[in-house]
């Protein structure tokens, strides 16, 4: 990072070939309000277990400034970028030694999870119009899908109809998992049940979503901060 993400590189931090990606995902600043805390945090995380000052100086000169472009996260995005931007923000805040920047922090943490706790609604609301067959759902075939979408260069194969039961088997983890990333403790009950209700009548062994992973994740969340019971 420190070699490939400056201003000349557009802050990119280079693709194999050491050519700029044309989608943008490689770019680590100036970038969008849930994207800003990566770069801050990959030099924080490298500091904190190597204790190279050089580390320390680059998460320094980036902290501030990435937590001021976090104050406006988009509640439109997928639950997959808040929830990148919730795991950027928590490694920043358990680290920070300013009081206030912490705070200020905290703060953010708070909204993402609030922005979580919409979309863990509307996301379990539409699970729920899913029939059975639907969740089953097998995806198709990526080598010999019926369309493929340019992107930039990169082909990307559609999934069609299954992208769909996907994507909500993974919202549905990825926005309960953030709920309980800051304050597990003030998970409302309501919202207890709700997720003692999807992991615990959820069909595991018939849905092939790689989403399932953050069911997992959200469930030993919630048994580590005793959010849920040990048996559901």
């Amino acid at each position: 990072m420190i070699e490939s993400v400056t201003p000349e590189n557009d802050y990119d931090f280079l693709r194999a070939d050491g050519q700029r990606c044309p989608l943008g995902i490689c770019r680590m600043w100036n970038v969008q309000a849930h994207e800003a805390a990566r770069l801050p945090m990959i030099y924080a995380a490298a500091w904190d277990v190597s204790r190279d000052e050089c580390y320390r100086e680059q998460w320094r000169r980036y902290t501030a400034d990435a937590i001021a472009q976090s104050a406006t996260p988009d509640e439109n995005k997928p639950a997959y970028a808040l929830l990148q931007m919730q795991c950027s923000l928590e490694v920043l805040h358990d680290l920070e030694p300013d009081a206030a920047l912490k705070a200020t922090i905290h703060a953010r943490l708070t909204q993402v999870r609030d922005l979580a706790a919409k979309r863990f609604k509307s996301v379990l609301a539409n699970l729920a119009k899913k029939t059975p067959e639907e969740m089953r759902m097998l995806g198709p075939d990526w080598r010999n899908v019926p369309e493929w979408k340019d992107q930039k260069g990169y082909p990307n194969p559609q999934w069609g109809s299954y992208r769909e039961i996907w994507h909500l088997t993974r919202e549905a983890g990825e926005s309960a998992l953030i709920l309980l990333t800051v304050d597990p403790g003030s998970v409302s009950e309501t919202q207890r049940a709700a997720l003692r209700d999807l992991l615990g009548h959820f069909d595991y062994l018939h849905n092939s979503s790689c989403g399932i992973i953050y069911h997992l994740a959200a469930y030993w969340k919630a048994r580590r901060h005793e959010v849920l019971a040990r048996k559901l």
